[in-house]
């Protein structure tokens, strides 16, 4: 082996190095699943109002609360009433992607919940969401009943609207994805590379 061929194997395996431990890194805690067509969650966190006993959702649990919670924001008109003092009370907090942004813009949107029996409530404080939404002054701070798969979500047992995506592929994705297929790129740019730099150094030897 020359030392041509032993310098482009060690700044390829190198290169290799590298991309696999970017796509290890890039595909943890970052899987998608689409909300609605432009907006997508990564997942989700509670606790109780005092900040104790983390629970955490991940992208698909998330989804299955943020879809019938737009629901009711967007398309139906909330019944405003207060929850009962004994319902027990949690703080949830929704990681989102507002993907189209160009690049996508990411934020949280955090809620007042309450649950007693099959029966969820929920407030919102003053906040900026994603581009062109927000919770006003006067709609802020006010409970109001929550539809029931919205409770089933936050119980384990919510469903997902599903859509189709512009490549004809699943609503749920990894960052990891990408990472991949340039791996792949690599290692066939590696084998032809070296092949080729083999073979040049044959027919020098053979001319020799």
């Amino acid at each position: 082996m020359t030392a041509t061929f032993r310098r482009i194997a060690t700044i390829l395996s190198l290169v290799l190095v590298t991309l696999m431990g970017s796509a290890a890194v890039a595909g943890a805690g970052t899987t998608q699943t689409v909300v609605s067509p432009g907006l997508s969650t990564t997942g989700a966190t509670a606790t109780a109002p005092d900040g104790s006993g983390a629970r955490t959702f991940s992208s698909t649990e998330s989804a299955s609360m943020m879809q019938p919670l737009l629901a009711v924001m967007y398309y139906s008109t909330p019944q405003f009433t207060d929850p009962p003092a004994t319902a027990t009370r949690s703080v949830i907090t929704f990681d989102y992607v507002f993907t189209n942004d160009d690049p996508d813009t990411t934020g949280t949107m955090t809620l007042d919940y309450a649950q007693q029996g099959g029966t969820g409530w929920v407030s919102f404080p003053e906040q900026n969401l994603w581009p062109g939404s927000a919770v006003t002054a006067d709609l802020a701070n006010k409970w109001f009943v929550i539809s029931p798969a919205f409770v089933a979500g936050f119980n384990g047992q919510g469903t997902v609207r599903t859509f189709p995506t512009a490549d004809g592929g699943t609503t749920t994705s990894s960052s990891s994805d990408v990472s991949s297929v340039l791996i792949i790129v690599v290692i066939v740019a590696a084998v032809v590379l070296l092949g080729g730099v083999y073979a040049i150094t044959r027919r020098r030897r053979s001319k020799a």
